[in-house]
């Protein structure tokens, strides 16, 4: 079995690449603030 991973993660890696998925890191750190 694979080691258990976030789905959200997963989905991101698929659908974004590198700069999008920082993009939405910083967004995230961003509206937690």
């Amino acid at each position: 079995d694979e080691p258990e991973e976030p789905v959200a993660l997963e989905d991101l890696n698929l659908g974004m690449d590198y700069n999008q998925i920082m993009q939405y890191f910083d967004n995230l750190k961003e509206s937690n603030a």
